[in-house]
């Protein structure tokens, strides 16, 4: 019988499957048993209604799940948000998997929606064990030994930052992907055929089906692995058939996607530039320290400062993974100066190759595998871009990755794998047993612990963590308060206002009127006008903004209704401030239906938005008309002093204007100087408001940043406060104009403004500005014309 020899082991074909078979079923049962002990609140709770994230993308991306399930005629268009619009189900939920499942077996199991985040909690464990199985796999592949790869597949298992993502943001939580991945490529690298193509095809589809992103994640991953490999051994006959792989891993999933998704998209407005690729990223720092564990926390507190990086960035390779990294940059720089002195010197010797503990065959796999975790690395941490920003402006539909941040968990998987195989075969050499012995204690130890302080973090899971959503308890849903015909509704408004997802308009709304809407629409049926999206349109957004901002103009949203019924407010007493002076005004000219210490329910006919508009011209009417207002040139005004800036831009020249036949004009790069001057009779330590009507219906022009400078008369800057038109949004024009109101407090009564304006350096679109007002804050502003009336910067007709 065939001897087959792997380090450390000399056994007969059989015994080997056996023992083969035997280290996938331990690290498959321990990685079980670890789960259900660790997580057995998750199996306690899949009969209820409690969720761990009730408030965000936790919640959401369940109840969407199954919303889809249960009220969309379609299996790939969801319609329960942002009404009355629709959107693909992978951009519209995290797990469009899981939503277009549910809608499979709905007809078939109709109350299964009810358990629908118990569900999504087990399908997210059962992809934590498969990242333990794939990782076993490799090792098996690789030929290290059962004793040492179950522990340390376990052990990634446990440290996987993707843990992170469990509660928040559950379509990235999938750990099986990226070890799926590595082991197509493994398997592909022993011997290309067409099984392995189709295997790693379909991971491809069946991680995008998770979240689109993971599309991204293994189609990168999949093409550095072919280029490098290419590139180590080249040639044309080599290349023609790589290509060939390539195509069914890579192009045929790409190109199902293409006609799905992507070219049967109705929205052709998507950002092609989203905010966030500088920082939304990870740093070094990010993935080799950890700021939730004690060593780091006490470096921190007591050695060092450790730059802190977005969540997007925290991608943690663990204490081994660091070792093999800081050796293996050691012996890098010994063995290019050993090349560089023999060249140089003409002396002849042996130079180690740096992967000695590799053989020629085993480093046409890790080679190519380096080079990408490499790449991985730098490409997380927007490099070279975050260095040299110039370069933004170059890299074309690389900008669509916004959290580069995500890329590292690929490093992550290929330095630990590279470090604990570099580990098992550098200590088997070790002649003294009780030094190899310890050595390897040590390496599994020491992932084991970490993996174990990592996992059982509270911003990873916790158990005291699950909720109860009261709205969901069978006597206190929405669809029990006797009296509300839900019927009579077309959607649902929640207040706060929430739309996230265009990258050119938002409102972040309250974290309960997001879970309290979404609760109710599930119940009804009824969608909701508000959005929690990807990549939605931006004029999209900005149509239903310009419905709940202040009452400005008829909303044009309302040509796209398909029926003149009422809608239904969601109105959360969890409201702040600054919320109930932007959207409180929804609840005039409505009728209360219901009310409770928390939220109240109310109804709002179409009309009443013309109503709320129409009272608002009348009571401006009045307001200019009182007696206690001063003339001051043109406008009436509450102060007797000319304590205002107004600059109409009247006198330029420009293809589009807001009010009147000019507007100022310039170019996105550029540091555009609207206004240079002093203000009237300023007060120091006096309330101002700064506000501009900017053209805003263009890709990021909602970016667009705004510097204003209060200078002394010496030169000095007193002070030099910031705005983005996206977050000082006030009302909406329907022809694509946002107010912008921009509070400031003035420092000196003998100072001087400028204002300018940019948005991006190499952007040369032109962008307009229009009706510039510089006021104190309380001071009224009226001018009387025979069309209509004026008022601080809004024109009623």
């Amino acid at each position: 019988m065939q001897d087959y020899k792997v380090p450390g082991f000399c056994m007969t074909k059989n015994n080997t499957s056996r023992q083969r078979d035997g280290g996938l079923w331990a690290t498959a049962l321990l990685a079980a048993a670890f789960i259900v002990f660790h997580f057995w609140a998750v199996f306690q709770n899949v009969g209820t209604t409690k969720c761990l994230e009730p408030y965000r993308d936790g919640v959401k991306t369940p109840i969407n799940a199954a919303y889809h399930a249960q009220y969309d005629p379609s299996f790939t268009w969801y319609g329960g948000m942002n009404y009355p619009y629709r959107e693909h189900i992978v951009a519209a939920t995290e797990l469009p998997g899981y939503a277009i499942l549910l809608k499979l077996l709905h007809p078939v199991f109709p109350g299964i929606t009810q358990y629908v985040f118990g569900m999504a909690y087990l399908l997210l464990l059962v992809c934590m064990l498969l990242g333990a199985v794939f990782m076993y796999l490799i090792f098996r592949e690789l030929k290290i030994a059962a004793w040492y790869a179950v522990p340390v597949a376990i052990g990634l298992m446990l440290l996987s930052p993707q843990n992170m993502r469990f509660a928040p943001h559950m379509g990235l939580a999938p750990l099986f992907v990226i070890p799926a991945m590595l082991y197509g490529l493994l398997l592909f690298e022993k011997k290309p055929r067409l099984a392995v193509d189709v295997f790693v095809a379909a991971v491809v589809v069946v991680a995008s089906l998770f979240h689109f992103y993971f599309f991204a994640i293994t189609v990168f991953t999949i093409s550095f692995y072919f280029l490098f490999s290419l590139l180590r051994n080249f040639s044309w006959a080599r290349a023609g058939r790589m290509a060939l792989h390539y195509a069914v891993m890579v192009l045929a999933p790409l190109a199902l996607f293409l006609g799905w998704m992507i070219l049967n998209d109705p929205v052709a407005d998507r950002s092609p530039k989203p905010y966030g690729f500088l920082v939304y990223r990870a740093r070094w720092e990010s993935i080799y320290t950890s700021q939730y564990l004690p060593l780091y926390q006490w470096i921190d507190k007591h050695i060092i400062a450790i730059e802190k990086a977005d969540f997007e960035g925290w991608s943690y390779v663990g204490m081994v993974a660091g070792f093999f990294t800081l050796v293996f940059l050691l012996k890098t720089i010994w063995y290019l100066a050993r090349v560089i002195y023999q060249k140089t010197t003409r002396k002849e010797g042996e130079v180690r190759p740096l992967f000695a503990v590799f053989s020629e065959r085993e480093r046409q796999f890790y080679l190519p595998l380096l080079l990408t975790g490499i790449v991985m690395f730098f490409w997380s941490c927007s490099q070279p871009v975050a260095t040299w920003e110039p370069l933004l402006q170059y890299i074309g539909p690389l900008r669509q990755f916004r959290s580069t941040g995500r890329f590292a968990w690929v490093f992550f998987y290929i330095i630990n794998l590279l470090a604990f195989v570099v580990f098992y075969k550098t200590l088997l050499k070790w002649k003294r047993k009780p030094l190899r012995v310890l050595g390897f204690v040590a390496v599994i130890g020491v992932l084991l612990y970490e993996g174990y302080l990592f996992i059982s973090l509270p911003q990873v899971y916790s158990e005291q963590s699950f909720y109860q959503i009261p709205e969901l308890v069978p006597g206190q849903r929405f669809t029990d308060i006797p009296g509300i015909d839900y019927a009579r509704y077309q959607a649902i408004v929640p207040v706060p206002y929430y739309n996230i997802g265009s990258n050119n308009f938002g409102a972040d709304g309250g974290t309960e009127s997001v879970q309290k809407s979404l609760v109710l629409s599930l119940q009804t049926g009824l969608p909701v006008t508000g959005a929690m999206l990807t990549r939605s349109s931006r004029h999209q957004s900005f149509n239903q903004l310009q419905m709940v901002t202040e009452p400005y103009r008829e909303p044009l949203v309302f040509d796209d209704y398909p029926n003149g019924k009422p809608l239904l407010l969601l109105y959360s007493k969890a409201i702040s401030p600054e919320d109930q002076a932007q959207f409180g005004h929804l609840a005039e000219e409505s009728t209360l239906l219901h009310d409770t210490p928390g939220w109240s329910l109310w109804e709002m006919d179409l009309d009443s938005f013309r109503r709320r508009i129409a009272n608002r011209k009348h009571q401006l009417n009045q307001q200019a008309l009182a007696d206690s207002l001063f003339q001051v040139g043109e406008f009436r005004s509450t102060d007797s002093l000319r304590n205002f800036v107004l600059v109409n831009f009247d006198s330029l020249k420009s293809a589009k204007a807001c009010l009147g036949p000019g507007a100022f004009e310039g170019p996105c790069g550029a540091a555009n100087l609207v206004f240079d001057g002093p203000v009237p009779h300023a007060e120091a330590g006096a309330a101002y408001h700064l506000l501009a009507w900017v053209f805003a219906n263009e890709d990021r022009f909602s970016a667009t940043g705004f510097r204003l400078r209060e200078i002394a008369p010496t030169g000095e800057v007193l002070q030099e406060p910031f705005y983005m038109v996206m977050f000082q949004d006030k009302t909406y024009d329907p022809r694509g104009w946002v107010l912008m109101d921009c509070p400031f407090t003035l420092k000196s009564d003998n100072s001087r403004l400028t204002l300018t304006f940019q948005l991006d350096e190499g952007d040369d679109r032109p962008i307009w500005v229009d009706e510039l007002l510089i006021k104190q804050q309380q001071t009224q502003l009226y001018r009387m014309e025979e069309k209509g009336i004026w008022w601080n910067d809004r024109w009623y007709e």
